[in-house]
């Protein structure tokens, strides 16, 4: 559906360039931080079923976050479909919500080996990315709802 451009900035230009940005790059660094599954997936069957299910179920959503729904949002946003503002905000909060819900099943399915081990829930990595997701959110969710050049560019 074209929406009759508003007055203000069109084109893939000004702020829009940081989250296109964000977008190129995410996809490569899915790739590298999947990489660090292959020998986790790999000792899966020395692990009960219910951890098994968590590590593939976490494996998935990890791809579909990082590689796939990123490359989508790519193709939308070179054809500057409309649907690509509302898939971005379903994305960058989904993302958050992955981390969340992720962090929860880690500390009930691996609570105890955690406290056994002295395995801390929020690592510095763990940490990195739950900042880095929030503060992703928090700007670029209402950038993309907010912007005019956003609302101008994303007609077709």
């Amino acid at each position: 559906m074209n929406r009759p451009l508003q007055d203000g900035p069109v084109g893939l230009g000004g702020w829009l360039i940081l989250p296109i940005i964000g977008l190129l790059v995410t996809p490569l660094r899915g790739v590298f931080h999947l990489a660090g599954y292959g020998e986790l997936l790999a000792s899966m069957q020395r692990l009960p079923g219910s951890l098994s299910a968590f590590l593939v179920l976490e494996f998935v959503g990890n791809i579909v976050v990082l590689i796939v729904l990123p490359v989508i949002l790519l193709v939308l946003l070179f054809r500057r479909s409309a649907s690509f503002q509302r898939l971005f905000v379903i994305w960058a909060a989904g993302g958050l919500a992955f981390i969340v819900l992720d962090l929860i099943g880690t500390q009930v399915l691996f609570g105890d080996l955690m406290k056994a081990t002295n395995q801390p829930l929020l690592d510095e990595q763990t940490t990195i990315e739950l900042l880095r997701s929030v503060v992703f959110s928090v700007i670029w969710i209402p950038y993309m709802k907010l912007s005019r050049r956003v609302a101008n560019t994303f007609t077709t």
